[in-house]
């Protein structure tokens, strides 16, 4: 018989509400990291379902565009960095975490890597449209993230300028 999994305790209205406000209002700069975020905390229902997207180069995402988004994603995660996201998480979720890595994971469930790193012989990648994969998990592995669709007329319609909160709380945390 094997073990039931561990079931996640949800995250409050306000808990969400206050954690979307610290990236609101994070001094990273780049809104359409702060949007991913915010997409991927709204679909995660209340921090206990595991969620991803792809950054895909593109019609939809250039290729300078997909690395930005994935650069500044790391300074979110960065445990010295300016925001300390994870470490917020875990007040609200203990076991769930941001993580983001290079590739996609195709329709069979592998994670596809094909282009994004280098030939250690020859320091070249083969010609292939960069991909990024940014995660809500209490898994490191993508490949057990449900996937979720990520465009830019999705992410265009994300208010990172309203994260719920009612406002004496925003008012409150903007004076701190």
């Amino acid at each position: 018989m094997s073990p039931k999994p561990e079931r996640l305790r949800r995250a409050s209205t306000e808990q969400l509400a206050a954690l979307k406000l610290l990236v609101s209002n994070a001094t990273i700069e780049d809104e359409m990291v702060k949007k991913i975020i915010f997409l991927l905390i709204d679909e995660s229902d209340a921090l206990t379902s595991a969620v991803r997207i792809t950054m895909r180069e593109g019609r939809i995402f250039k290729r300078r565009e997909v690395r930005s988004v994935a650069s500044t994603f790391e300074r979110f995660l960065d445990p010295s960095g300016p925001v300390r996201l994870n470490d917020i998480i875990k007040a609200t979720s203990p076991k769930m975490r941001l993580h983001q890595c290079l590739g996609h994971v195709t329709r069979n469930g592998n994670l596809d890597q094909y282009g994004c790193h280098a030939d250690p012989l020859t320091n070249k990648a083969p010609k292939a449209a960069l991909r990024h994969t940014f995660w809500l998990s209490a898994n490191a592995d993508p490949r057990l993230a449900h996937a979720i669709a990520c465009d830019r007329a999705r992410l265009d319609q994300i208010d990172i300028g309203t994260p719920g909160l009612l406002r004496e709380y925003e008012e409150t945390v903007r004076l701190c």
